[in-house]
């Protein structure tokens, strides 16, 4: 997937975790200085850096993004799969449907058919809930 993303979209959306544990098909992932721990689906065989560190991209589906006006960058649950999303739009590629969510670590959304475009603009602050199984593509270049 690396490959076929637009490279700005890959660049807003790659990122340092902490790497906390393996499960079944996938991946524990801290973000540093916060207590989240993200369960995240991963295909990748994942060789931590010193201090257990992996570069990569935490993906989701979108289910429906609306704006926001207050509630700041979350990711609920904090300790878990992602369901719900709130950030600042980093970048957009409405073409392909893919945003990157800085929420507050960076994720790439991939929004579904219908979504209303115009909340998605750079800089906008938007929520909104994820499909099940949010993954991680870790950098294949580390």
């Amino acid at each position: 997937m690396h490959a076929t993303l637009p490279k700005p979209m890959l660049a807003a959306a790659t990122a340092l975790f902490r790497l906390k544990g393996h499960h079944a098909g996938g991946l524990l992932l801290g973000w540093p200085g916060s207590a989240y721990e993200l369960q995240l689906g991963c295909e990748h065989e994942i060789s931590p850096t010193a201090n257990a560190r992996v570069q990569g991209v935490v993906f989701a589906r979108g289910l429906r993004f609306h704006p926001a006006s207050a509630g700041g960058l979350f990711v609920e649950p904090s300790d878990g799969e992602p369901r719900m999303l709130a950030g600042r739009i980093v970048c957009t590629d409405p073409e392909n449907a893919l945003v990157v969510l800085k929420a507050p670590m960076p994720i790439l959304v991939s929004m579904p058919v219908g979504q209303d475009w115009s909340i998605l603009t750079e800089g906008a602050m938007v929520n909104g809930h994820v499909e099940s199984g949010a993954g991680f593509l870790p950098n294949i270049n580390e």
